[in-house]
Formats: structure tokens, C-alpha cells, sequence
């Protein structure tokens, strides 16, 4: 279990993912549950050793502005605090201005999914872990000791 603590007055949760590409590296995302995909800036892309502009898949995406087709990559594997997900993957995209400068990328449904997320907007933790039925007790439990923790 991973265990975030932000400022629950921010107008984004960042956390730190390590991204295996064709190379390893650490970006900057922020946790959006409105996103049903990861996106990445291109100047993040190149960093991991993707190229935007030789993407061999595209994928259309739709903002709430417009319909685009932007670069679709599949990464070797993704890692948040020792949660991972393989071949996952990520869309190719520049954020705009004043979320660029703070982050690299989105982490999207695709990644989130995979995992139990629990987010105490008050409290200002963020709970990441492992599907797996058998610690569900164990991990409401851990929840509920946080959370009295932080009052």
C-alpha cells in the first residue's frame, strides 16, 4: 500500500511515476480521474525515448473543446510507489500552458484501474493499493487508522 499526502487546497495531486520505455525514467503526473487514458507531454515522451512525430498508432481523443488525433504509445511498464502496471498505454500530448509547467503528464483511468484508490480530500492522503480481495479487512482498516491520524 502507498500512501500520498497532498494539500488538499492544490488544484492537482502529483505523484511521481517511474516509466519504462526505452529508457527508465521519473516524471511528474497528476492523478486525474477524469482522464480515461495516461498522457504524457511530448518533451516527456522524448525523455523516455518515444518519438511523437514517428508514432507508428494514433489514437482520437475528444477535450471539451475538440476532437484530436494525437501519438498512441504502449510502455514497457509503469511504477507508483512499487504499484505497477505493463504495456500500458499512454497518449502523447501537450497539457495546457499552466499544467505544463507543473507536471509532465496525466495519470489516467487505464493506470488507476488496475488498483484500489482512495482519496480523503479533507485529510489530504491518497491510498494506492493492490487489488486483492483477501486484504480488503486489513485494507479498510489501514484507511480508518489514517484517517483518524490525520484528524
Amino acid at each position: 500500500m502507498a500512501t500520498f499526502h497532498f494539500d488538499p487546497t492544490a488544484n492537482l495531486i502529483r505523484v511521481t511515476a517511474t516509466i519504462s520505455g526505452q529508457t527508465i525514467t521519473r516524471v511528474s503526473l497528476a492523478i486525474d480521474t477524469g482522464s480515461s487514458m495516461t498522457v504524457l507531454s511530448r518533451d516527456a515522451a522524448f525523455d523516455v525515448g518515444l518519438d511523437p512525430d514517428n508514432a507508428t498508432q494514433q489514437a482520437t481523443v475528444t477535450t471539451l473543446s475538440r476532437a484530436e488525433t494525437v501519438p498512441l504509445f504502449t510502455l514497457a511498464r509503469m511504477n507508483v510507489r512499487g504499484h505497477s502496471t505493463d504495456n500500458l498505454g499512454i497518449l502523447c500530448k501537450d497539457l495546457p500552458l499552466p499544467l505544463q509547467m507543473q507536471v509532465d503528464g496525466l495519470l489516467g483511468l487505464n493506470f488507476l484501474r488496475h488498483f484500489k484508490l482512495f482519496i480523503n480530500f479533507p485529510k489530504g492522503v491518497l491510498v494506492l493499493q493492490e487489488k486483492n480481495p483477501r486484504h480488503c479487512l486489513h485494507w479498510l482498516s489501514q484507511i480508518l487508522e489514517i484517517a483518524q491520524a490525520h484528524r
